[in-house]
Protein backbone atom coordinates (compact mmCIF):
# COMPACT_ATOMS: atom_id res chain seq x y z
CA UNK A 1 0.00 0.00 0.00
CA UNK A 2 0.92 3.60 -0.51
CA UNK A 3 -0.43 6.80 0.93
CA UNK A 4 -2.14 9.65 -0.81
CA UNK A 5 1.14 11.62 -0.98
CA UNK A 6 4.76 10.64 -0.95
CA UNK A 7 5.59 12.71 2.17
CA UNK A 8 2.45 11.68 4.08
CA UNK A 9 2.29 8.65 6.44
CA UNK A 10 4.19 5.80 4.74
CA UNK A 11 4.26 7.50 1.33
CA UNK A 12 5.47 4.93 -1.22
CA UNK A 13 7.78 3.09 1.19
CA UNK A 14 5.80 -0.17 1.18
CA UNK A 15 5.73 -0.31 -2.60
CA UNK A 16 9.44 0.51 -2.83
CA UNK A 17 10.29 -2.23 -0.31
CA UNK A 18 8.09 -4.73 -2.14
CA UNK A 19 9.84 -3.86 -5.38
CA UNK A 20 13.31 -4.18 -3.80
CA UNK A 21 12.37 -7.59 -2.37
CA UNK A 22 11.17 -8.79 -5.79
CA UNK A 23 7.66 -9.41 -4.49
CA UNK A 24 5.59 -7.22 -6.82
CA UNK A 25 4.41 -10.29 -8.75
CA UNK A 26 2.96 -11.72 -5.51
CA UNK A 27 1.35 -8.44 -4.43
CA UNK A 28 -1.75 -6.36 -4.98
CA UNK A 29 -1.08 -2.62 -5.10
CA UNK A 30 -3.20 -0.52 -2.74
CA UNK A 31 -3.61 3.16 -3.66
CA UNK A 32 -4.89 4.50 -0.34
CA UNK A 33 -6.98 7.72 -0.21
CA UNK A 34 -7.01 8.52 -3.92
CA UNK A 35 -10.67 7.55 -4.37
CA UNK A 36 -11.78 9.10 -1.10
CA UNK A 37 -9.60 10.99 1.34
CA UNK A 38 -9.78 9.99 5.01
CA UNK A 39 -11.38 11.33 7.10
CA UNK A 40 -13.88 12.10 4.40
CA UNK A 41 -16.50 14.81 4.60
CA UNK A 42 -20.05 13.93 3.51
CA UNK A 43 -19.47 15.66 0.18
CA UNK A 44 -19.21 14.84 -3.51
CA UNK A 45 -15.56 15.76 -4.09
CA UNK A 46 -13.69 15.11 -7.33
CA UNK A 47 -10.28 13.53 -6.75
CA UNK A 48 -9.45 13.01 -10.41
CA UNK A 49 -6.11 14.84 -10.19
CA UNK A 50 -5.05 12.59 -7.30
CA UNK A 51 -6.14 9.50 -9.21
CA UNK A 52 -4.14 10.65 -12.25
CA UNK A 53 -1.03 11.46 -10.21
CA UNK A 54 -0.91 8.24 -8.22
CA UNK A 55 -1.85 5.90 -11.05
CA UNK A 56 0.73 7.49 -13.34
CA UNK A 57 3.32 6.67 -10.67
CA UNK A 58 2.13 3.11 -10.06
CA UNK A 59 0.83 1.89 -13.42
CA UNK A 60 4.27 0.68 -14.47
CA UNK A 61 3.95 -1.96 -11.74
CA UNK A 62 0.32 -2.87 -12.44
CA UNK A 63 1.05 -5.38 -15.23
CA UNK A 64 3.44 -7.21 -12.89
CA UNK A 65 1.25 -7.16 -9.78
CA UNK A 66 -1.86 -9.24 -9.12
CA UNK A 67 -3.94 -6.09 -9.36
CA UNK A 68 -4.41 -2.58 -8.13
CA UNK A 69 -7.09 -1.42 -5.73
CA UNK A 70 -8.36 1.61 -3.88
CA UNK A 71 -10.84 2.15 -1.06
CA UNK A 72 -13.93 4.20 -0.24
CA UNK A 73 -15.85 4.37 3.03
CA UNK A 74 -18.74 6.37 1.61
CA UNK A 75 -19.10 4.92 -1.90
CA UNK A 76 -22.23 6.95 -2.66
CA UNK A 77 -20.37 10.24 -2.30
CA UNK A 78 -17.35 8.84 -4.14
CA UNK A 79 -19.10 7.17 -7.09
CA UNK A 80 -17.54 9.61 -9.55
CA UNK A 81 -14.06 8.79 -8.21
CA UNK A 82 -14.74 5.04 -8.11
CA UNK A 83 -15.90 5.20 -11.73
CA UNK A 84 -12.82 7.12 -12.86
CA UNK A 85 -10.39 4.93 -10.88
CA UNK A 86 -11.91 1.75 -12.36
CA UNK A 87 -11.81 3.15 -15.90
CA UNK A 88 -8.17 4.22 -15.53
CA UNK A 89 -7.05 0.89 -14.08
CA UNK A 90 -8.80 -1.00 -16.87
CA UNK A 91 -7.59 1.37 -19.59
CA UNK A 92 -4.74 3.78 -18.72
CA UNK A 93 -5.73 6.02 -21.66
CA UNK A 94 -8.49 7.32 -19.38
CA UNK A 95 -5.76 9.12 -17.41
CA UNK A 96 -5.63 11.62 -20.29
CA UNK A 97 -9.35 12.44 -20.25
CA UNK A 98 -10.42 15.82 -18.88
CA UNK A 99 -12.67 16.08 -15.84
CA UNK A 100 -15.49 17.19 -18.14
CA UNK A 101 -15.05 14.15 -20.39
CA UNK A 102 -15.07 11.80 -17.39
CA UNK A 103 -18.20 13.36 -15.91
CA UNK A 104 -19.97 13.31 -19.29
CA UNK A 105 -19.11 9.61 -19.59
CA UNK A 106 -20.39 8.95 -16.06
CA UNK A 107 -23.67 10.72 -16.78
CA UNK A 108 -24.04 8.58 -19.91
CA UNK A 109 -23.11 5.44 -17.93
CA UNK A 110 -25.94 6.17 -15.48
CA UNK A 111 -28.37 7.22 -18.23
CA UNK A 112 -28.71 10.70 -16.76
CA UNK A 113 -28.76 14.29 -17.97
CA UNK A 114 -25.19 15.62 -17.98
CA UNK A 115 -26.49 19.22 -17.87
CA UNK A 116 -27.92 18.43 -14.42
CA UNK A 117 -25.36 15.94 -13.10
CA UNK A 118 -22.08 17.62 -14.07
CA UNK A 119 -22.77 20.90 -12.18
CA UNK A 120 -23.83 18.83 -9.15
CA UNK A 121 -20.69 16.70 -9.20
CA UNK A 122 -18.51 19.82 -9.48
CA UNK A 123 -20.41 21.91 -6.89
CA UNK A 124 -17.83 21.30 -4.15
CA UNK A 125 -15.28 23.23 -6.23
CA UNK A 126 -17.67 25.84 -7.64
CA UNK A 127 -18.71 29.26 -6.51
CA UNK A 128 -22.35 30.18 -6.01
CA UNK A 129 -22.46 31.89 -9.41
CA UNK A 130 -21.56 28.59 -11.15
CA UNK A 131 -24.31 26.55 -9.49
CA UNK A 132 -27.74 26.94 -11.09
CA UNK A 133 -30.18 28.11 -8.38
CA UNK A 134 -32.72 25.43 -9.30
CA UNK A 135 -30.16 22.60 -9.40
CA UNK A 136 -31.36 20.78 -6.25
CA UNK A 137 -34.95 20.68 -7.58
CA UNK A 138 -33.77 19.58 -11.04
CA UNK A 139 -31.76 16.76 -9.46
CA UNK A 140 -34.76 15.56 -7.46
CA UNK A 141 -36.87 15.45 -10.63
CA UNK A 142 -34.18 13.76 -12.74
CA UNK A 143 -33.97 10.09 -13.60
CA UNK A 144 -31.07 7.71 -14.09
CA UNK A 145 -32.19 5.12 -16.62
CA UNK A 146 -29.33 2.67 -17.15
CA UNK A 147 -29.13 -0.81 -15.71
CA UNK A 148 -25.96 0.35 -13.91
CA UNK A 149 -27.87 3.11 -12.11
CA UNK A 150 -30.12 0.42 -10.64
CA UNK A 151 -27.01 -1.02 -8.93
CA UNK A 152 -26.39 2.15 -6.87
CA UNK A 153 -26.87 1.26 -3.18
CA UNK A 154 -30.27 2.61 -2.16
CA UNK A 155 -31.30 3.05 -5.78
CA UNK A 156 -30.93 5.87 -8.28
CA UNK A 157 -33.61 8.16 -6.81
CA UNK A 158 -32.04 7.98 -3.37
CA UNK A 159 -28.67 8.83 -4.94
CA UNK A 160 -30.14 11.84 -6.74
CA UNK A 161 -31.77 12.96 -3.48
CA UNK A 162 -28.47 12.75 -1.60
CA UNK A 163 -26.74 14.66 -4.40
CA UNK A 164 -29.51 17.31 -4.33
CA UNK A 165 -29.15 17.66 -0.54
CA UNK A 166 -25.40 18.10 -0.93
CA UNK A 167 -25.83 20.80 -3.59
CA UNK A 168 -28.41 22.62 -1.45
CA UNK A 169 -26.07 22.48 1.56
CA UNK A 170 -23.14 23.77 -0.52
CA UNK A 171 -25.29 26.64 -1.80
CA UNK A 172 -26.38 27.46 1.76
CA UNK A 173 -22.81 27.56 3.02
CA UNK A 174 -21.72 29.74 0.09
CA UNK A 175 -24.60 32.17 0.73
CA UNK A 176 -23.73 32.31 4.41
CA UNK A 177 -20.05 32.91 3.68
CA UNK A 178 -20.90 35.68 1.20
CA UNK A 179 -22.53 37.91 3.81
CA UNK A 180 -21.08 39.71 6.80
CA UNK A 181 -23.47 39.46 9.75
CA UNK A 182 -23.83 42.56 11.94
CA UNK A 183 -24.72 40.80 15.19
CA UNK A 184 -24.15 37.48 16.88
CA UNK A 185 -27.83 36.64 16.52
CA UNK A 186 -27.70 37.36 12.79
CA UNK A 187 -24.54 35.24 12.45
CA UNK A 188 -26.17 32.35 14.33
CA UNK A 189 -29.25 32.57 12.11
CA UNK A 190 -27.17 32.52 8.92
CA UNK A 191 -25.05 29.66 10.17
CA UNK A 192 -28.15 27.70 11.16
CA UNK A 193 -29.67 28.34 7.73
CA UNK A 194 -26.52 27.17 5.98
Amino acid sequence: GRSFREGHANGRVNIELTEEAGLVERSTLMAYEIIEFEPTPPAFILQFDDIRRVLRQEMRLAPLARGIMGNAQQPICALQNLFYFARCVKNPRWLEKSDEQVLQALAEFFGGDAEVLVPAWTAAHSGLDAIPPDLPARLRHSRLSSEWADCIPGGPQSYLGILADFVAARMGVLRCAASLPRTGVEAAGELNGA
